[in-house]
């Protein structure tokens, strides 16, 4: 059984996603690109990257177990509770003051499906994209490990 992190580098216009395994591998079958859809409502919002990560999971074997879920998502945001402040944007403004986090983390363990594959000690992890602004696309996918 191999542990894997699940990385979304989200965009005003799309969403780049990749698995890495824990030795900071990506696997290269799982890298995707979604649209945003960043002007859509709360609802909406939370649903799709919901559904992403269960698109995400099923690249993978059913076996292997989900250790972390990580967004790098554009600013501002508190990282640690992974709430969007964004305003004025034309982006994402819907979830201003949304804990990603805890929505993700809602959803997961309402998934029956879902969860069993979600190792018991994971995490969801969140960044800001300035942070990674320096990185090449496929460095950027290396930050699960």
């Amino acid at each position: 059984m191999n542990r894997y992190t699940i990385v979304f580098d989200v965009g005003g216009t799309e969403i780049r996603s990749a698995i890495v395994s824990e030795s900071g591998k990506v696997l290269e079958k799982t890298a995707r690109v979604y649209p945003a859809y960043s002007n859509q409502s709360r609802h909406f919002l939370l649903d799709y990257l919901y559904e992403l990560i269960k698109k995400q999971a099923a690249t993978i074997s059913g076996s292997d177990l989900i250790a972390g879920i990580g967004y790098v998502f554009p600013g501002p945001c508190d990282l640690d509770r992974g709430i969007s402040y964004i305003r004025e944007q034309k982006k994402f403004e819907s979830l201003y003051g949304v804990s990603i986090i805890d929505a993700m983390r809602d959803r997961i363990v309402a998934d029956t499906r879902l969860l069993p594959r979600v190792a018991a000690d994971y995490r969801i992890f969140f960044d800001q994209d300035t942070t990674w602004a320096s990185l090449q696309p496929r460095e950027l996918m290396h930050v699960g490990g």
